[in-house]
């Protein structure tokens, strides 16, 4: 039988996962040596037709820790649809506080080099006294700061990103730091992915 799905042909597909340790599924994908950890719940789940999908994604990681930053959860919705890719929500809560963020990326029907990022950042005020990183270079340090950023522009390849500015003055004085980035969906993306440790692209 020679068949070929139509543009019209549905389409249907799921699957899960829970309590699976983070660092069992970066060894399975060759990634032991991430310093991350916690449990995971995942599900997936694929609908619509062949020629217009929608495709969902929802992942929770729960008790673990990053780069030696413990977390309480982490917890992401994403879904996929006729050229839209969307964050929905992201939440970060530990010891420190909370962080929450929901952005969307809008592009041509097989251009995903090129097209229109919005994104948003909000977080309760977070103490620098519980944030590691903060404590182990800064010892004694305390205060306490509360991020906010929003952003939407459009994103090419190799471009400097849409919404430096915003993200730049969140960073207060330190926004420098963030004066050579470049937004990469190429070849440098996945290097640079590499060299952070990233387990994603686009």
């Amino acid at each position: 039988v020679n068949w070929r799905p139509q543009p019209t042909s549905p389409i249907s597909a799921s699957a899960s996962l829970s309590n699976a340790p983070l660092e069992s599924l970066l060894a399975a994908v060759g990634r032991s040596a991430l310093p991350v950890s916690g449990t995971v719940a995942a599900a997936a789940e694929v609908t619509g037709t062949y020629g217009s999908p929608w495709a969902g994604l929802t992942v929770a990681i729960r008790d673990g820790a990053a780069w030696g930053e413990p977390f309480e959860a982490v917890q992401a919705r994403l879904s996929y649809t006729a050229g839209v890719l969307q964050l929905t929500s992201a939440e970060l809560t530990g010891p420190y506080g909370r962080l929450v963020a929901s952005a969307a990326f809008r592009h041509r029907p097989g251009d995903f080099r090129n097209g229109r990022l919005e994104f948003r950042i909000n977080s309760s005020p977070l103490q620098l006294a519980s944030i590691r990183a903060v404590s182990t270079r800064r010892p004694g340090l305390t205060g306490v700061v509360e991020i906010t950023a929003a952003g939407a522009g459009a994103v090419q390849m190799g471009a400097p990103l849409p919404f430096l500015g915003e993200l730049k003055a969140s960073f207060g004085r330190h926004g420098a730091i963030l004066d050579d980035a470049r937004a990469h969906t190429d070849r440098a993306a996945a290097g640079a992915a590499d060299a952070i440790g990233a387990l994603a692209y686009t």
